[in-house]
């Protein structure tokens, strides 16, 4: 007798998701629904291939630069994982190692 095993399906994430991560590092919003805009933006942003923007309606918010870089990893991560090969190689290329690193 053959038994097929399957893995049972992963659960796409989702901007629940994001917010919990958002709660974990401590990032404080006021709106629930205005930090879901902030990373659904943020995605746009990958998608359309401005990596540049994504923290910028973060910015414009009044977050930190480390703030708004945990948001766009949050949101990356969450809500639109297809783009963490973007996210990756904006940050590769705006970040090279040092030389003999």
């Amino acid at each position: 007798m053959i038994t097929a095993i399957t893995a049972a399906p992963v659960a796409p994430a989702d901007q629940y998701d994001y917010v919990i991560a958002l709660d974990n590092q401590g990032i404080y919003y006021e709106s629930i629904s205005d930090i879901i805009d902030i990373g659904k933006l943020a995605c746009s942003n990958l998608r359309s291939g401005t990596p540049q923007y994504a923290g910028s309606v973060a910015t414009s918010a009044g977050y930190s630069s480390s703030e708004v870089g945990i948001i766009i990893l949050a949101a990356t991560n969450n809500m639109c994982p297809d783009q963490i090969p973007t996210l990756r190689a904006y940050v590769q290329s705006a970040f090279p190692p040092s030389p003999g690193v």
